[in-house]
């Protein structure tokens, strides 16, 4: 089995922007499948869970409401009996009063009796709000639970909503990502079977999956003038019969045909152009010298090109690439004449590795 590195690049891409609007736990294609295969499964969960969730709100509620409620009943009860008391007392206190013979007692007697006949009028005129005076933020605590609970029992699909509204809106965005980027799930299809056939190549190869370079200074050819300012190639396959850039697309006949969308060939020769200077610089400069250098010179580094179709495979050639279907591309591989021994297949590996 061939050696591997790296994750395959449309489903980086995928996790990127599901990572970027917030929504994780998308790490694998089968993660992705199953969400788009159980949609309407997991709305139907969301709405059993958020009534489940009203369920115990609603009981949980009705029993901090029974507590609280009998707690301050009884306040209230003690609170009652204590101004009962007390008006009984005050009104005691009136009848069993009687009047100084002296002024300064008339006095004293006068602004006692104002006193009492004061708090005697007001538990008589204003008793229960003297009795609740003492618990009126609870009174509307209690009052506020008991508009809860009946608002969440006669407003159901109400709270249905709002309780599902959070998570609704984050599957429904991780679905419009979905469908917006449909073509990087299905090159992420693509390129997992192409990833799973390569694997079947023997040891001596190394598959690198999503290599992607930025260039300080991009890379020019003359020929095209063209200036290449980095690469992105979906896996990139070092072993004994050379080195392969491998482009996957996971198109129809439709798409194969089509003159509208952009050429792979010419955009795998641009990536290999680049790549052939990158690894033959390294060669003349030193980095892979001792590897790649002998008695009658510098070698000559060329990646072969591999465009790797899925569905359908065009009648046509063309230059500097071959057009190979899933089917062909282990034999093609592994079939050729031996270039590379083992130290000169690590030494590639490493350098591509970690340029």
């Amino acid at each position: 089995m061939a050696i591997i590195h790296g994750q395959i690049g449309s489903l980086n891409q995928l996790i990127e922007l599901l990572r970027g609007s917030g929504i994780y736990g998308f790490d694998t294609l089968d993660s992705i499948r199953k969400f788009r295969g159980s949609y309407k499964d997991t709305i139907q969960k969301i709405d059993e869970n958020s009534r489940a969730r009203l369920s115990q709100d609603i009981a949980n509620l009705e029993s901090k409401y029974q507590k609280l409620s009998s707690d301050l009943n009884n306040k209230i009860k003690r609170r009652e009996d204590e101004l009962l008391a007390e008006l009984r007392m005050l009104k005691a206190e009136m009848n069993a009063t009687k009047p100084p013979t002296n002024f300064f007692g008339r006095v004293v007697a006068s602004v006692k009796n104002r006193r009492i006949s004061g708090r005697k009028a007001v538990l008589e005129s204003s008793f229960r709000s003297e009795v609740e005076r003492p618990f009126r933020r609870s009174l509307v605590d209690v009052a506020r639970m008991q508009s809860d609970i009946k608002s969440k029992k006669t407003n159901t699909e109400k709270w249905i909503e709002t309780y599902s509204s959070n998570e609704l809106a984050k599957h429904q965005r991780t679905l419009s990502i979905f469908q917006t980027n449909r073509s990087l799930f299905y090159g992420a299809e693509g390129e997992e079977r192409a990833l799973q056939e390569l694997s079947k190549l023997p040891d001596s190869y190394t598959v690198i999956n999503d290599f992607r370079l930025k260039f300080a200074r991009p890379i020019y050819n003359r020929r095209e003038n063209d200036r290449i300012y980095s690469v992105q190639i979906d896996h990139i396959v070092i072993g004994p019969t050379g080195i392969y850039l491998v482009e996957t697309k996971n198109w129809s006949k439709d798409s194969v045909e089509s003159r509208d969308l952009f050429s792979p060939v010419k955009q795998l020769s641009r990536h290999s152009f680049a790549m052939f200077v990158l690894l033959n610089d390294a060669v003349r400069s030193g980095g892979m010298w001792r590897v790649f250098s002998g008695n009658w010179g510098d070698r000559k580094i060329s990646p072969r090109n591999i465009i790797l179709l899925m569905n359908h495979k065009p009648r046509e050639e063309y230059q500097h690439v071959k057009i190979l279907t899933l089917q062909e591309i282990v034999r093609y591989i592994s079939y050729g004449t031996p270039i590379f021994n083992e130290t000169e297949v690590a030494t590639l590996s490493d350098y591509i590795l970690y340029p």
